[in-house]
């Protein structure tokens, strides 16, 4: 392997930028970015990073080993280190807030996955749908990636599989005098 080829810490910085900048500014293929056209070409996409060797990256980029993959039915193992990473960097960077509030996020999705959703009257039917825990200003403090009625999250309780992500969700503010709402999805009589 040519050292050329490895990836350094600065490169995977301006990859990750790209990849937000394009969350924001929306092509329908991503070489269109780097086109040659100047009424399409995004610098500040294209410039930083040639189009061959984003798509190297985006090929062979991986946070885990495939062949590590435990027994536990994590949907999500590939990007468990990165999930982890950030669930630790949302909780450690602001005090909590008196009030919470649990419910579903939807992240549009058109790849393949196992964890895919699909909801047939949204205008984006195909989605992830993602367990959080966000304080009154709209921080997101804790986030659970929903993996189907049987993935992931181990043994369901006694108090059922919606109340089980409340509790989890909150496992870090338990008994601090804060205040949580949730919709009636997450409770029953």
């Amino acid at each position: 392997r040519r050292s050329s080829d490895l990836l350094s810490p600065a490169e995977l910085k301006v990859f990750l930028g790209i990849n937000l900048t394009m969350t924001y500014i929306k092509y329908p293929r991503t070489r269109m970015y780097w086109s040659s056209n100047p009424g399409l070409r995004q610098n500040l996409i294209a410039d930083p990073m040639p189009v061959n060797r984003f798509d190297e990256i985006k090929r062979y980029l991986h946070f885990a080993d495939n062949n590590s993959q435990s027994a536990n039915g994590d949907r999500f193992f590939k990007l468990r280190p990165v999930l982890d990473v950030l669930q630790e960097r949302f909780l450690k960077a602001v005090t909590p807030e008196e009030f919470h509030a649990i419910d579903e996020k939807i992240i549009p999705f058109k790849g393949q996955h196992s964890s895919k959703q699909y909801i047939p009257k949204k205008t984006k039917p195909w989605e992830f749908k993602v367990w959080v825990r966000a304080g009154s200003s709209g921080y997101t403090y804790r986030f659970e990636l929903y993996q189907g009625a049987n993935g992931g999250r181990g043994d369901v309780g006694d108090l059922g599989m919606a109340a089980d992500v409340v509790v989890r969700l909150c496992s870090d503010i338990y008994h601090n005098g804060h205040k949580v709402f949730f919709d009636n999805f997450f409770c029953s009589i």
